[in-house]
């Protein structure tokens, strides 16, 4: 493979992986948001059904809590914040990469090309065999 071509995939993966961190803070503000709402509303239920002389509204706020509660337990477990904190650090690693392959270079180069190639995956959690090619 040749420094042009892989330059490409290098600068194609650091873009792709912009675009997926700054989709994941979105969806992290998003979640965080809903659950201010949702929580709020739960409150102003809980003290409206304080003076209702029915028991049916505590009941269906009690549902409502459970639904939130688990709901957001649930959307917290996909850690959508720290998986777009490690893109972003990956796709800061992978732009050292692409200008490191600007450097004319021997086979020292190579290897440390290679190490830095290695490392960018390695903080994803991702092995070679994993990746898949863009021809």
């Amino acid at each position: 493979m040749d420094k042009q071509r892989l330059g490409r995939k290098i600068y194609i993966t650091y873009k792709a992986r912009i675009n997926a961190a700054e989709r994941l803070k979105q969806t992290e503000s998003f979640i965080q948001g809903l659950n201010v709402y949702y929580s709020l509303l739960l409150i102003a239920l809980s003290v409206y059904s304080v003076n209702s002389p029915t028991n049916q509204l505590s009941i269906i706020l009690t549902i409502m809590s459970v639904i939130v509660t688990v709901t957001i337990v649930y959307l917290t477990a996909k850690r959508y914040g720290e998986r777009g904190k490690d893109l972003k650090n990956n796709y800061i690693s992978l732009g050292r990469l692409y200008d490191f392959l600007d450097i004319e270079g021997d086979a020292d180069y190579f290897k440390i090309l290679a190490t830095s190639i290695q490392n960018c995956l390695t903080a994803l959690k991702i092995t070679a065999s994993k990746i898949i090619y863009v021809h």
